[in-house]
């Protein structure tokens, strides 16, 4: 048994053509930092496709690495759902797939720096039938309820599931 790692870089992301969606932003001052920043009043959305190959059960975790744009308290409710669909078995149209329930998870800031890298670790129980194989696509969004002020800045997400 082995635990399977994808890094999920803010490059990577995609986003639906009807908007809503965070910005891809490059900030440092002595070292490139990419990041996607959300406007938390704005529930916007990134969505990343996964390779599912190795899963072989259970739930999937996210640790999301975050910061503050300008804020140095608060709390972020960050929402996360999947979607599978299974080639040659699933009936539907690929195209109009929903994602599945959203997981939840809140993580406070923890102070002293706006700029100071946080992780938030989220379980994703509702992976929609997800099989070994299928074309499999992650959302995540910072929510609306969060209690932070300003921006939050998603430095990347690493997603992991066992093998077996």
């Amino acid at each position: 048994m082995a635990t399977v790692y994808q890094l999920l870089e803010p490059d990577g992301a995609q986003f639906l053509a009807s908007g809503n969606f965070p910005s891809l932003v490059r900030n440092g001052t002595n070292i490139p930092v990419t990041a996607l920043e959300y406007t938390p009043s704005s529930n916007q959305a990134a969505f990343w496709k996964v390779d599912p190959s190795l899963w072989g059960s259970g739930n999937l975790t996210l640790k999301i690495y975050w910061y503050a744009g300008t804020a140095i308290s608060g709390n972020v409710d960050f929402g996360a759902a999947f979607a599978a669909y299974t080639a040659d078995t699933d009936t539907g149209d690929i195209e109009a797939k929903n994602v599945s329930t959203e997981d939840t998870v809140t993580d406070t800031h923890l102070g002293t720096t706006a700029h100071r890298v946080m992780v938030a670790s989220l379980n994703l129980s509702d992976i929609d039938s997800l099989a070994n194989g299928d074309i499999a696509f992650l959302r995540l969004r910072v929510l609306s309820t969060s209690t932070i002020s300003g921006v939050v800045r998603i430095e990347r997400v690493e997603l992991s599931y066992s093998d077996t």
